[in-house]
């Protein structure tokens, strides 16, 4: 697949999330032509409040549209379009400004005062940098390029 290409199904994919109501999270092409389209709601911050199989179903029928009429796009694909889970993998610069306010667990590669895995909650992002609150009056501020691995953590407890 070429990189144009890639960006047009990037494209097709945010314009069917936006015209029901939702928002893109990811789009990844896997061999074989396996695309996978991750959406969420615009405003993911209220846990457990995630994307019906309507919903899911609806964005699937609208991209399926713009894949079957493009010429370039190998007839045989298959398209899965589903949530990104509660637990997501935060790994570019969107993921984590539609995660602010949710907790996080976060590994970087080279430590911070000996220190390598930090969890609390996302407080901000900006210019790059990744804020957590890991404690009442405690934040630690990330480079984003400093990141190993990022992702989103819920109390399942609760």
């Amino acid at each position: 697949m070429t990189t144009e290409l890639a960006t047009k199904i990037e494209a097709w994919a945010e314009e069917a999330a936006d015209a029901h109501g939702l928002a893109l999270f990811d789009v990844a092409a896997r061999p074989n032509w396996v695309l996978s389209v991750f959406v969420d709601r615009q405003d993911a911050t209220e846990p457990g409040k995630g994307v019906s199989v309507d919903e899911l179903a609806d964005v699937s029928r609208y991209m399926e549209a713009f894949l079957d009429a493009d010429e370039d796009v190998y007839q045989n694909y298959t398209l899965e379009v589903s949530s990104p889970g509660v637990e997501r993998k935060l790994k570019k610069p969107r993921h984590f400004e539609l995660s602010v306010g949710r907790d996080v667990r976060v590994v970087v590669h080279e430590p911070i005062d000996t220190q390598n895995v930090f969890e609390g909650r996302l407080a901000a992002f900006s210019d790059g940098v990744v804020t957590v609150q890991t404690g009442p009056d405690e934040t630690v501020e990330l480079d984003l390029a400093n990141i190993a691995k990022a992702r989103l953590t819920y109390d399942f407890s609760e």
